[in-house]
């Protein structure tokens, strides 16, 4: 047999003089609305987003378990006592901006942020959100979903960071497969050098025939007091 949920009220009847004549007992099927309910909270708990209910003012209502292992909050309480724009946020601008975006247009889809969690980590955030208003058209609140998207941030960083250095070594590569003066090609080869590695100064040395000196054939940046050659001791 299927087991039906209802929600039930009482309310009495009396006669003319006051007197109460007996109670009526009311009950709706919710079964339905329980059911969707449930599915509701066992897809919220499941998915690997945080999801979250805040206020405009900057407390959150409701989050899912994700949203409280992001943050690094232990419980459930400590997560609702935070302040969000001085304690979840790294730059409270963010916040704000966020704000108009949503009191604006209603909502956001991958707004970009930097969140503090609970140790002091900062991690990379992506929102999507939307502004809740009540009947007046006052947002009363904000729900959407946060996704943590610092190691593919750090990912694309190394990209970039290891394409630079090809095009650089390409660059040193061609430098000296074109050039015939040499000076030059060591000059040209030392400041793309300097570019790939983020250096204010930088200088190369040679070994004479014997290798008893060194001598300094480029240099790029600040000019250097130091002598040009070096003697070895041996």
């Amino acid at each position: 047999m299927a087991v039906r949920v209802f929600s039930g009220s009482n309310s009495t009847f009396t006669d003319p003089s006051g007197q109460q004549l007996g109670t009526v007992h009311v009950l709706k099927d919710i079964t339905d609305r329980k059911r969707a309910e449930e599915k509701y909270r066992t897809l919220v708990s499941s998915v690997q987003e945080g999801v979250f209910i805040s206020t405009p003012q900057g407390r959150f209502l409701d989050f899912n378990d994700a949203l409280l292992r992001m943050t690094g909050y232990e419980n459930r309480e400590e997560l609702l006592g935070v302040d969000i724009p001085t304690a979840f946020y790294a730059n409270s601008s963010d916040r704000e901006r966020l704000k108009r975006l949503l009191q604006q247009h209603s909502s956001v889809a991958d707004f970009e942020f930097e969140m503090r969690r609970k140790d002091g980590e900062v991690r990379t955030m992506l929102e999507s959100s939307i502004a809740v208003r009540d009947a007046a058209g006052n947002v009363t609140a904000y729900q959407g979903f946060l996704l943590d998207i610092t190691e593919r941030k750090q990912a694309e960083s190394e990209i970039r960071r290891r394409n630079r250095e090809l095009m650089v070594l390409n660059s040193i590569g061609q430098t000296l497969t074109e050039s015939l003066d040499l000076s030059d090609s060591l000059h040209r080869t030392l400041g793309q050098m300097a570019e790939l590695f983020s250096l204010d100064a930088t200088s190369l040395y040679l070994f004479d025939q014997d290798g008893t000196k060194l001598r300094r054939v480029a240099v790029v940046g600040h000019r250097s007091d130091s002598p040009g050659t070096f003697r070895l001791s041996r």
